[in-house]
């Protein structure tokens, strides 16, 4: 952390845990968002949050762990394990970063993220791509996706557990959860890095065969973007959805 800070008084950038590419996934779904009041969950340093504040945003980080650089931002400590220490209808916005992964309880965090939203406010989420054929080769290999090893547990504390991504979550497992609680998906993009490029003719292959195994069965057909060039051959997804208004 002394390195981090001091890296950020010679005025050269830093790059956080979730780096640049990530970065731009998010802030292309925030692209079109009129600045607000916007809440960055898991927000590590405050590297992002200080971007998006320097484009309008009115901000405020939170995260498990204190590693903010940035003491003219607002900071809170949270366990998004918890419900969150702010109240209803108070953000514009919400920004989780490459953290879903890392949580016990993912559909409690959605409500708490619909909770602490305005009406018709945006959600934005990034995570790892586990429909990328980089991902797919891994599960192939040791039944593992790639960015989520066999966790072992040695009786970690919380703190410790925190880098400990649990189980994936496919794109498409995400939206359900999101409609669940009471968000509207407004957008999906996949980005990043690119995964696997080489492979890009297999996916032809794989298009195929789902649109046969799509016309053979009347329910449960898997929806085309599974195996589309995006999601094929970046390593990381995001989605933007709206908090649908209450009664």
């Amino acid at each position: 952390m002394a390195a981090a800070n001091e890296t950020r008084k010679q005025g050269t950038p830093v790059i956080g845990a979730a780096g640049e590419q990530v970065w731009k996934l998010a802030l292309d779904l925030l692209a079109a968002v009129p600045p607000g009041k916007l809440l960055e969950v898991a927000a590590g340093g405050g590297f992002l949050a200080a971007h998006l504040a320097k484009i309008g945003f009115d901000v405020t980080g939170t995260d498990l762990v204190n590693q903010w650089q940035f003491p003219e931002l607002p900071f809170v400590c949270a366990d998004l394990d918890e419900p969150l220490p702010f109240d209803s209808d108070t953000f514009d916005a919400v920004v989780f970063v490459e953290g879903i992964g890392y949580t016990e309880n993912i559909n409690s965090i959605l409500r708490e993220f619909h909770r602490v939203l305005k009406p018709g406010g945006i959600m934005v989420i990034t995570m790892p791509n586990v429909f990328s054929l980089q991902s797919r080769c891994k599960f192939l290999l040791n039944a593992s996706y790639r960015w989520f090893p066999h966790p072992s547990y040695q009786g970690e504390d919380k703190l410790a557990l925190s880098d400990t991504y649990r189980e994936p979550i496919r794109v498409t497992t995400l939206v359900f959860n999101l409609q669940r609680h009471g968000f509207e998906l407004e957008r999906t993009k996949f980005g990043g890095g690119m995964a696997l490029t080489a492979l890009a003719p297999f996916g032809l292959m794989l298009q195929f065969a789902l649109m046969i195994e799509n016309t053979f069965r009347k329910k449960k057909r898997t929806p085309t973007m599974v195996n589309s060039f995006p999601a094929l051959l970046h390593t990381n997804v995001g989605v933007l959805a709206r908090s649908s208004k209450r009664g």
